[in-house]
C-alpha cells in the first residue's frame, strides 16, 4: 500500500501536517504552538498510546524460529513514494520478561552481507521518541552499484545529509527498552525525514 507524507489536518487550523501529539498519537498539529492552543480541549480526550503487539508471551511457550510480522516503512530505491510493508521477525526467547524479535531485513534491502542498522531515538527538533525507530539498509550499497534511493531523495527535497542507495526500511520499537516492535506508520515519517536531513558530525 502507498504511504503519503501529508495526510492529516491540524486540529487548530486544518493545514496538512505530519506532526502529532506524542502522548496519544491521535491528534495532529502543524506546530507546537497549535498543540498548546488546543491542549485545554485535547487533554480531556488524550490517552497514552498503547501498542498491541505480542510482547508479553510466556517465554517457555516460544522456541527460536517463532515468527511475527510487523508493519515497517519501505523507502524504495525505484519509487518516490514510501510504502507500508510487513517484515517478518524471529522470536528470541528470554529467560524472563518479554521476548526479543530479530527482523529478517535482507529480503527487503538485499545485498550479500548482514544489513546495516541505525537506531533513531530523537525526532523533529530533537525531541525524544517514545518509540525509537530502527533503520535497516543495504550494508554494501557503496560497493555493489546500488542505485540512489528515490523515495528518500524526494522526501528530503534532495537535502539528505548523505546519499542513501538501495532500499531502506524502518521498523518501530515497542518502547525505549528496544526489545520488541510495534507497527510503524505514517506518523513516523516526520522523525525519519528529520534524521535523513540531520547534520552529521565529521
Amino acid at each position: 500500500m502507498s504511504l503519503s507524507l501529508i495526510t492529516h489536518p491540524c486540529n487548530v487550523c486544518a493545514d496538512q501536517t505530519t506532526l502529532w501529539c506524542s502522548r496519544c498519537h491521535a491528534a495532529w498539529y502543524c506546530c507546537p504552538d497549535h498543540l498548546q492552543r488546543d491542549w485545554n480541549k485535547h487533554r480531556l480526550e488524550c490517552r497514552p498510546f498503547k501498542p498491541a503487539i505480542p510482547m508479553e508471551i510466556d517465554p517457555q511457550s516460544l522456541e527460536f524460529g517463532t515468527a511475527a510480522s510487523f508493519t515497517a516503512i519501505l523507502f524504495p530505491y525505484n519509487d518516490e513514494r514510501p510504502q507500508l510493508i510487513k517484515v517478518d521477525c524471529l522470536a528470541r526467547p528470554q529467560t524472563t520478561g518479554p521476548c526479543k524479535w530479530i527482523p529478517l531485513a535482507i529480503p527487503h534491502v538485499g545485498g550479500t552481507r548482514e544489513p546495516g542498522n541505525i537506531v533513531i531515538t530523537r525526532g523533529v527538533g530533537g525531541a525524544p521518541l517514545r518509540f525509537p525507530l530502527h533503520i535497516f539498509y543495504r550494508a554494501d550499497f557503496l560497493i555493489d552499484g546500488s542505485l540512489p534511493n528515490r523515495a528518500i531523495n524526494r522526501l528530503t527535497g534532495g537535502q539528505a545529509t548523505h546519499q542513501w542507495n538501495g532500499n531502506v526500511i524502518a521498523l518501530k520499537f515497542y518502547g525505549t527498552r528496544r526489545q520488541g516492535y510495534t507497527d510503524a506508520g505514517n506518523g513516523d515519517l516526520a522523525a525519519l525525514v528529520a534524521y535523513f536531513m540531520e547534520p552529521r558530525s565529521s
